[in-house]
């Protein structure tokens, strides 16, 4: 089923494996990042050398991207999978910074812009939303409050195929209990 950018799918590795094999009723949850052709003709994309098309590219698309745009990963896992050096990838980082594309804090990442093209306000997306906040370390969760316009993901309506659709005055005071547990969540972070 495809929710716009993002699509996810469950696979059964049984049908695949042997049926001893300790994979045979595993379910893996996959994520697919829906890259539009217009994106190599983007006036930034364009101005970027090959190898800074690619890390940018990888930065939008890695296993580890997730609905609040922020997620930790190391310099060497970048260089394993995409086999830039580490001179390449610090300079290419510091170039997203200072362009302000990409903000990095340690070894975590933050895509910018990217809450402009994925809403998801549901209820079930803003419960998703909460379980990634809470995981952050205190400090990156303040780093990731002063970049971010943290109402991004929790307004009291959802987009479904470029649609605004109401949401039930039930689900708007259950998303509005949740936004509130969201913000309240950063402020405990703060201490």
């Amino acid at each position: 089923m495809s929710l716009g950018i993002l699509e996810t799918h469950f696979i059964d590795f049984g049908q695949w494996v042997s049926p001893r094999s300790p994979l045979s009723r595993v379910y893996f949850f996959m994520k697919t990042r829906i890259i539009e052709t217009k994106f190599w003709k983007d006036p930034y994309i364009i101005t970027l050398t090959v190898e800074e098309r690619l890390l940018y590219l990888y930065f939008l698309t890695n296993e580890r991207v997730n609905i609040i745009q922020c997620y930790e990963i190391t310099d060497r896992e970048i260089s394993f999978d995409t086999g830039l050096q580490g001179g390449l990838i610090g300079a290419s980082k510091k170039k997203f910074a200072v362009d302000k594309k990409i903000a990095f804090s340690k070894n975590y990442v933050y895509l910018l812009n990217a809450y402009r093209y994925e809403n998801y306000t549901g209820e079930l997306a803003i419960k998703g939303k909460i379980k990634l906040l809470n995981q952050l370390p205190k400090d990156i969760l303040e780093w990731y409050k002063t970049i971010t316009p943290l109402q991004g993901g929790l307004k009291g309506t959802i987009t479904i195929n470029n649609k605004q659709e109401a949401i039930s005055k039930d689900i708007v005071a259950r998303t509005a209990e949740l936004k509130n547990r969201a913000h309240a969540i950063i402020g405990n972070k703060r201490k």
